[in-house]
């Protein structure tokens, strides 16, 4: 629809009253696929956060009604960590919420085993040189 109008929009006279009427509609149309594209990742986001969250092992500390005052995720993914001592990656599962970090390591396809979880207040980063490229 918004290329629709883009096109109509290009071949109307600009100093016309349809050019302004037809650039409103564009604008509008605009406005509602934002709003439409925003909803939709949201939704995402909530759909992820449940998932991850419903895959945590049941057997560590904290319970799972503790998981509602968490909120949504805003980034779920892997996170590769280096040991200073040996050099070694290890890939972990990461969950960052508003306030909160939980990392996981996958024990099955479907389940993961809780390792590091803590509020971010008490996280730092620290830029460390590479050294090996």
């Amino acid at each position: 629809m918004q290329l629709l109008l883009q096109s109509i929009t290009k071949a109307t006279q600009k100093d016309s009253e349809e050019y302004e009427i037809l650039s409103q509609a564009q604008n509008t149309i605009h406005v509602i696929a934002t709003r439409i594209n925003n909803e939709k990742s949201k939704m995402e986001a909530k759909r992820k956060t449940t998932l991850f969250l419903s895959r945590l092992d049941s057997d560590w500390c904290l319970p799972k009604r503790w998981f509602n005052t968490l909120g949504v995720c805003n980034l779920i993914g892997t996170l590769e960590v280096r040991c200073i001592e040996d050099n070694k990656a290890k890939r972990i599962g990461c969950a960052l919420f508003n306030h909160y970090m939980i990392m996981a390591k996958a024990k099955k396809h479907k389940l993961y085993e809780p390792r590091h979880w803590f509020p971010l207040r008490k996280f730092e980063i620290e830029n460390l040189p590479n050294t090996e490229g």
